[in-house]
């Protein structure tokens, strides 16, 4: 079992960063200053007060090593569309976290990714945690992919996020204790649902997912002749499946568009805990259960992943 953000020799939260983080950070801060008028900043963000904004303390290395920023400060318009789109999944996130984040406290924020790929995601809530929430972060980022937990690992220690930020190459399914916040962002297809199956398991406060190619129910679609069988349509009953699965798990359910002008893939599901035992959590699995099992048999009965996956916390359908 991994041990989720437990302290460890030289991972202890509010670590300062090393000299050479440091000096790479106060670089690209001058950088991003000499190239970041006032007219272009305006231009970037649409008027709008975004946390990863290049004139904000240390938004421009962050930006340069998840490949955002150029050398010379510049985010070209290839990178604009997903400056914004992580801006905005940011801004819904804290939204969310906000009566975690904002507590009274030096207790660190347990946090976990899951498939997490380069960490992107990882870095960006650290930073924040550093940056804008005034409490530290803990992050546990978890990928079976050995090649991108050490890539991530570089990027963790380039931004000085060495102590906030632990790696981890593991078969999403191996965790420890209760996170506050459990994230995946554009996990492939059933992965989404091994990602939200293993933060209800694992009883996180608040989840966070974003999902991507939702291929299981189309494909199912597609071998039934189901005349609803088009990955569109697919990807709106899965989501829609998966809220109601969330419900039955006991959480309270929110699907937000956190950037539709960008990219069709910008759907967040959010869920937060209910108290468990009370009459009107249970209620609320009651229907969340009746609501997957009508919407399978209204789409010809094919469920999906996280159905089976729930299992093991008492989900029967």
């Amino acid at each position: 079992m991994l041990p989720l953000l437990r302290r460890v020799r030289g991972n202890r939260p509010g670590r300062p960063p090393s000299a050479r983080a440091s000096s790479f950070a106060a670089t690209f801060a001058e950088r991003s200053a000499r190239y970041w008028t006032p007219e272009r900043l305006q231009a970037l963000s649409a008027g709008r007060d975004l946390p990863l904004s290049p004139d904000k303390p240390g938004a421009a290395a962050l930006l340069r090593v998840i490949g955002l920023m150029g050398s010379d400060g510049s985010i070209g318009s290839e990178a604009v569309r997903k400056f914004r789109q992580i801006n905005l999944l940011l801004l819904e996130v804290e939204r969310h976290l906000a009566p975690h984040a904002s507590r009274p406290t030096r207790k660190p924020l347990r946090v976990l990714e899951l498939a997490s790929g380069q960490s992107q995601l990882s870095l960006l809530l650290a930073h924040a945690a550093a940056h804008r929430w005034g409490r530290p972060a803990q992050v546990l980022a978890v990928d079976r992919d050995a090649t991108r937990v050490q890539r991530a690992e570089r990027r963790a220690h380039a931004l000085g996020l060495s102590h906030a930020v632990v790696q981890r190459r593991s078969e999403i399914g191996q965790l420890g204790r209760p996170p506050h916040l459990a994230v995946a962002l554009h996990a492939c297809d059933t992965a989404s649902d091994d990602a939200l199956a293993q933060a209800v398991r694992a009883r996180s406060l608040l989840i966070a997912c974003a999902p991507c190619c939702h291929a299981q129910l189309a494909r199912r679609w597609l071998v039934q002749s189901h005349p609803l069988r088009t990955i569109h349509t697919a990807a709106h009953v899965t989501d829609a499946m998966r809220v109601a699965l969330l419900r039955a798990a006991g959480y309270r359910v929110a699907a937000n568009e956190f950037a539709p002008e960008h990219t069709p893939k910008n759907r967040l599901l959010l869920a937060g805990r209910l108290r468990a035992g009370v009459p009107a959590t249970r209620a609320a699995q009651e229907e969340g259960l009746a609501e997957y099992v009508a919407l399978k048999s209204a789409t010809g009965g094919a469920g999906i992943a996280l159905e089976g996956l729930l299992g093991s916390v008492g989900i029967r359908t």
